[in-house]
Formats: structure tokens, C-alpha cells, sequence
């Protein structure tokens, strides 16, 4: 009798530990989504930035032929 309880109670843990790891698993794809969309918006500032100054520097040696101040 003792040892079917045992067993029972041991199967019940064994389950609830792959659900911990299920569990687990969708948090670090969670985490790892965020990160990735924290990454890329990180990632379309500074592209702004240097498509900005990239123009600024392209107007700036246009105007070199007027003898104009960047």
C-alpha cells in the first residue's frame, strides 16, 4: 500500500518538475522577444541618427563650393 502511495506521489512530482521546465522555457522566450524588440528599437535610433548627420555631412560638402559654413 505505502509503496503505490509512493509511487503515486513520486509520478506527481516528476509531472509538476516538466511543467516547471515548460514553464521556464516560455518565460526565457518571453524574455529573449523582449530584448530582441528592446534591440531593434535601440537599433532604428541610432540608424535615424546617422542617416541625420549623414545628410547634414552631404549638404555641408555641397556647400564647400559656395565657400558656405557647415
Amino acid at each position: 500500500m505505502f509503496r503505490r502511495i509512493r509511487e503515486f506521489v513520486l509520478a506527481r512530482r516528476a509531472r509538476a518538475e516538466e511543467l516547471d521546465r515548460g514553464a521556464s522555457a516560455i518565460e526565457w522566450v518571453i524574455i529573449a522577444a523582449i530584448v530582441v524588440g528592446i534591440v531593434a528599437g535601440v537599433a532604428g535610433v541610432i540608424m535615424n541618427a546617422l542617416d541625420d548627420r549623414a545628410d547634414s555631412v552631404g549638404e555641408c560638402i555641397e556647400g564647400v563650393d559656395d565657400f558656405a559654413d557647415c
